[in-house]
């Protein structure tokens, strides 16, 4: 599996895979994502991958919006910030018992002077221990048997598209989001806000359910 394109935007810009890889199959590809977060010490990656190939002309135009206008880096910027935003709202919604994480909630009220600033503690700490990768995976012609398996296994029926999956230390690969085809190229930057507002917070209550619950019982 070789991605055209591979980066990582919360602590700056780093790569975490090289884009020149390849590798010979999905769990192969996941591993190295897994090894990379814990060698950063991430508590877990979310991971987009657009669906593209080179002879559909609707994928030629979106990468084109995308990356050389911007607008996928943009995008994907405005994570921190969302992310950053759902979880505090769920460490809220977990003290007023509209969401039920019984370990969250009993580290809320047992190891800060008040519980508004373990909320506070925990979003940051969550915010920071995140990281976004984003990647492009061509399924059509040359794709090998790694990038077709994917796009098999997720039932990738039209292009492009995008999936979205959460890696933690205990999850090789959890399917948050799937998005079969884009119902207007021409609209991407509407489209794409949209449905990564809704990815992100899928990932927000996934991280939630996961990983603040496995942190809180860790730390009781």
């Amino acid at each position: 599996m070789k991605f055209s394109e591979f980066n990582s935007f919360i602590k700056g810009e780093k790569v975490l895979l090289e884009t020149s890889q390849n590798f010979d199959s999905i769990e192969e590809v996941f591993s190295k994502f897994k090894e990379s977060i814990e060698k950063e010490k991430y508590r877990a990656a979310i991971v987009l991958v657009l669906f593209t190939a080179e002879w559909c002309p609707p994928c030629r135009r979106l990468k084109n919006i995308l990356f050389n206008e911007g607008l996928w880096k943009d995008l994907c910027k405005s994570f921190k910030e969302i992310f950053k935003k759902m979880i505090h709202e769920n460490l809220e919604n977990v003290l007023k018992d509209k969401l039920d994480f019984p370990s969250i909630k009993k580290f809320l009220l047992s190891k800060y002077t008040s519980p508004e600033k373990c909320v506070n503690f925990l979003t940051e700490m969550m915010n920071s221990n995140i990281v976004l990768i984003t990647c492009v995976a061509n399924v059509g012609g040359e794709a090998n048997n790694a990038e077709k398996k994917l796009a098999t296994t997720l039932g990738v029926r039209s292009l492009p598209s995008l999936g979205c999956f959460l890696l933690t230390k205990k999850t090789t690969m959890k399917n948050v989001f799937f998005e079969n085809g884009f119902k207007g190229v021409n609209n991407a930057k509407e489209e794409l806000g949209t449905i990564l507002n809704e990815v992100y917070k899928k990932c927000a209550n996934c991280c939630t359910e996961e990983i603040l619950e496995e942190y809180a019982k860790e730390n009781l």
